[in-house]
């Protein structure tokens, strides 16, 4: 079976860590670049931990880095999720590494022109890379195959009451983009990611590999961090936003990568959607034609994870890196 193209546009992000990992361990996809944009923290971790990353986990592509701040908001990072560096605190080094020349935006666009057709591209940080070659290449969208979005929120969000981080981050991106006009979007929000979690067991499992999994040390790195961040995080937002963080385990990156690479784990509902840019309280906010006065659809919007089997889908993905 001839392989998909893909482009893994990013904010590493201890969620993307494992986003990446289930992405690398799939026979669905030739991974052709890691795109790095601000977002969880600063870009310069960003584009070093993408580096990081396609290295560990056996990724031959190149990492290109993209934008550093929003077109026009700026807000806050989220280092008290991931760590200071983004990736848990975990010690690595990048001698030898190095992201290619040239910016994300370009190439985004000449590998979309290359698989004209056929790329696909998941994005689960900031849309930022994504408006910026868009705004630069207004024919980017229909060469474009397929899109898988993780963020929004139908409902609640989880850095204001409305908006999700990824597009409280950077709304006029995902305004852009949601204009674009590409022939396939999928959104993966907050909602359909909170369908999807790890419980304690699996959760175990990933803090205890054996030496022989060579992602071992990231993986349990991650896992005793994840205790830090669950406090800070309901320090932060309050008791009722942290409550069940231990038993329930939602990496929201990584339920975006399992819905690319099987689309059956969960349902859909196509809707129009809009990103709110201006509101001083709903800024980042997904707008959902829920009557359909639009008359039109732009997104489709995954809905009631299959918990079960994406489960097996993740855990399965850690096997991959097993040494023979």
């Amino acid at each position: 079976m001839n392989r998909i193209p893909l482009i893994i546009d990013c904010d590493p992000g201890t969620d993307d860590a494992l986003c990446i990992m289930l992405l690398g361990a799939s026979s669905k996809y030739a991974i052709k670049g890691i795109t790095a944009v601000h977002g969880n923290v600063s870009l310069q971790h960003t584009a070093e931990n993408a580096l990081f990353l396609s290295h560990y986990y056996g990724i031959d592509c190149p990492v290109y880095r993209g934008a550093q701040q929003a077109m026009i908001v700026r807000n806050e990072r989220a280092a008290y999720v991931h760590g200071g560096n983004g990736l848990a605190d975990y010690e690595y080094s990048t001698e030898g590494l190095s992201c290619a020349e040239g910016y994300a935006w370009d190439f985004l666009y000449r590998s979309a022109r290359e698989y004209a057709g056929e790329l696909e591209i998941l994005a689960c940080g900031p849309l930022t890379n994504l408006a910026i070659t868009i705004l630069k290449h207004p024919d980017f969208a229909s060469l474009v195959h397929r899109l898988v979005i993780m963020g929004g929120a139908a409902h609640s969000g989880n850095t204001s009451p409305l908006a999700e981080f990824n597009f409280q981050q950077d709304p006029h991106a995902v305004q852009v983009v949601l204009q674009a006009g590409f022939s396939d979007v999928t959104i993966v929000d907050l909602d359909c990611c909170n369908s999807a979690w790890l419980n304690p067991e699996e959760q175990k499992t990933m803090a205890a590999l054996p030496a022989h999994n060579r992602i071992h040390g990231l993986l349990a790195q991650i896992m005793a961090h994840k205790v830090i961040s669950d406090a800070n995080i309901t320090r932060v937002h309050g008791e009722r936003f942290g409550r069940d963080r231990a038993a329930r385990m939602v990496v929201c990156d990584a339920v975006a990568a399992a819905v690319a690479v099987d689309p059956a784990l969960a349902q859909y509902r196509d809707v129009y959607m809009l990103c709110e840019t201006e509101g001083t309280q709903t800024a980042g906010q997904s707008v959902i034609d829920r009557l359909g006065l639009s008359g039109k659809t732009n997104v489709r919007l995954a809905m009631n994870m299959d918990r079960d089997r994406y489960a097996a889908l993740f855990m399965n993905s850690l096997k991959h890196y097993e040494e023979a």
